[in-house]
């Protein structure tokens, strides 16, 4: 499995219902394998990207995968393997410089993205990508 495979992954997950006499449950993934943070991701895990609008990337351990399927390549992230760095100045003096990955993962370098996974240059960027190219800005900026 390489970074760009599209997968499908049956991994175990805690199942925190009461009817639930194991405390587990097989949950089926589908997405696409995509660089982590090495100092925020665990050791022996990889990043997918599934599309899911709340939490666009699951970080998957690999003891707790049952089952992994590569069906192909993802032809959006053969596009190009550079990142897009955008600086961003919302006070006066601070300058934030928020990454755009070529998976749609946007980063910050500020505390706030550190500790919070999100921050207000984070938010004001996507705003910004959204208006400046519209709902398909990942196919505007990685050509």
């Amino acid at each position: 499995m390489n970074i760009g495979d599209h997968i499908r992954v049956e991994v175990n997950s805690i199942d925190a219902t009461i009817w639930n006499k194991t405390g587990w449950k097989k949950t089926v993934l589908e997405g696409t394998v995509v660089k982590g943070n090495e100092r925020l991701d665990p050791p022996d895990s990889f990043n997918l990207l599934t599309g899911n609008p709340e939490f666009p990337v699951s970080i998957i351990q690999n003891s707790a995968v049952v089952k992994l399927e590569v069906l192909g390549r993802s032809a959006k992230l053969m596009i190009s393997d550079r990142p897009r760095m955008v600086k961003v100045e919302l006070e006066k003096g601070h300058v934030h410089t928020v990454t755009i990955h070529n998976s749609g993962l946007l980063q910050c370098n500020c505390l706030g993205f550190t500790y919070r996974r999100k921050c207000k240059h984070r938010d004001e960027v996507l705003t910004w990508l959204g208006i400046a190219y519209g709902k398909d800005w990942k196919k505007e900026i990685f050509v």
